[in-house]
């Protein structure tokens, strides 16, 4: 799924925000005349479903006009929030959104009245029959997830998203390294096994080193767990003045227009091959002896190997 990043702005402070500084680069917010150049690629390419991400993308002045565009173009919107909007917009969300991804944080994170607005506008996106997802990230510091499985079972949600915090390319940001993630494993299988439990089912964001998990774990996780795997894919970002990116991690891959493309499938291609190399490259010793490199696994997040082998 192509992911559209309609502004910078955002309304909460995440340590581990990968996308803070990006505002510095691209235009804050996403102009009328890029968004209707997009709707009309993305309407002859038969794009049916787009990611809104931000920042925090609910701050866009424009976003109930532009889902409505989107919507009669033919296009799904999934929108990646953290919940914090106004309450005038809960009505016109739950009508034009087709997936609610909301970034759940640790209860920790925020003061108690922006813990209780997000969860007043949770619980009127489920009255109001709304499709929603969760959304957890493994950072330092903040690997307990008791809070989303009790806001999971609050909400009736059956799906959460996960991965582990990735480099900014603009920023300082708290995220874990190849070696750091390694420690991680065991958090990442007791929460799917706890999701398990409780029918949430999982899906991996990125993609992580197999080595890291014994035989009979990494079989169980492949098979509870969608997209877990060692190999990523482009998430085809594209920013506020329609160039677009690998992923943000990797923003230094990237192209000037995504309407000079021709359609998704052509974008895809053409970044898998400009890191073919970079995923073929072994980021340490036992990557070379190891039957699963290349085929399977490429060694860990592109970015992470990036760091490393310079």
């Amino acid at each position: 799924m192509l992911n559209l990043f309609i502004t910078y702005n955002c309304n909460f402070n995440c340590d581990y925000c990968f996308i803070r500084g990006f505002g510095n680069e691209y235009p804050m917010y996403l102009q009328e005349d890029n968004f209707q150049k997009l709707c009309n690629w993305l309407e002859e390419h038969k794009v049916y479903s787009l990611g809104i991400l931000g920042g925090e993308p609910t701050t866009h002045p424009k976003l109930v006009e532009m889902l409505e565009r989107l919507n009669k173009c033919g296009v799904a919107p999934v929108l990646f929030t953290n919940g914090l909007f106004h309450k005038d917009l809960r009505e016109p969300l739950a009508d034009l959104v087709a997936n609610f991804v909301i970034n759940y944080n640790d209860p920790v994170m925020y003061t108690k009245d922006l813990w209780n607005k997000m969860q007043d506008n949770l619980m009127a996106l489920k009255t109001l029959g709304a499709k929603i997802s969760f959304s957890k990230n493994f950072s330092k510091g903040m690997l307990r997830y008791d809070y989303i499985l009790e806001g999971a079972e609050k909400l009736g949600v059956t799906s959460i998203r996960y991965d582990i915090s990735r480099p900014n390319p603009m920023e300082a940001n708290n995220y874990f390294n190849l070696e750091e993630s390694k420690a991680l494993v065991c958090n990442i299988v007791e929460f799917v096994r706890e999701c398990e439990n409780r029918s949430i089912k999982t899906g991996l964001d990125c993609c992580v080193p197999l080595c890291y998990f014994d035989s009979d774990t990494l079989n169980y996780m492949r098979e509870v767990s969608m997209k877990f795997t060692g190999i990523c894919h482009p998430s085809m970002d594209i920013q506020t003045d329609l160039s677009a990116t690998y992923c943000i991690p990797m923003q230094h891959v990237n192209i000037p227009d995504i309407t000079e493309f021709d359609g998704e499938l052509d974008l895809l291609g053409y970044f898998a091959g400009q890191v073919k190399d970079l995923r073929r490259t072994a980021s340490k010793s036992t990557c070379k002896s190891c039957q699963l490199f290349g085929s399977q696994c490429q060694g860990g997040c592109l970015s992470l190997k990036k760091a490393l082998l310079e």
